[in-house]
């Protein structure tokens, strides 16, 4: 299974934005158990494979992982005792903005960090 991992994940390595991954290859992940996750257009964080999903992530954010999907705060309140409990159970993975300028050029520079 692992071999079939990683040629799966070369076959999408490089991709280019808006191809990175067709119908049949987020249907091959799932198959697999995978999850593919990549930044679509400057404030989102797609979900493809064994999880359908997207989490805003403008400036950046968090997407927390937890069986069967993403979890969600169900509360109205931002701050909600029982979703931040919940949030320290779950694996994340974090979309980071850094911007920077480069020979007068502002480059925004998107990443993708999972937790440990």
């Amino acid at each position: 299974m692992n071999i079939m991992i990683t040629d799966f994940a070369k076959k999408l390595t490089g991709r280019e934005c808006g191809d990175e991954i067709t119908r049949e290859e987020s249907k091959n992940a799932a198959d697999l158990g995978l999850v593919v996750v990549y930044g679509a257009s400057d404030d989102l964080m797609e979900f493809r494979g064994a999880i359908e999903d997207e989490v805003g992530c403008y400036e950046g954010g968090v997407a927390y992982l937890i069986k069967g999907g993403l979890l969600e705060n169900e509360c109205e309140n931002e701050n909600c005792p029982y979703f931040e409990r919940m949030k320290k159970q779950c694996k994340n993975i974090s979309a980071l903005w850094i911007m920077t300028v480069i020979h007068g050029l502002i480059l925004l520079i998107y990443l993708m960090k999972r937790s440990i």
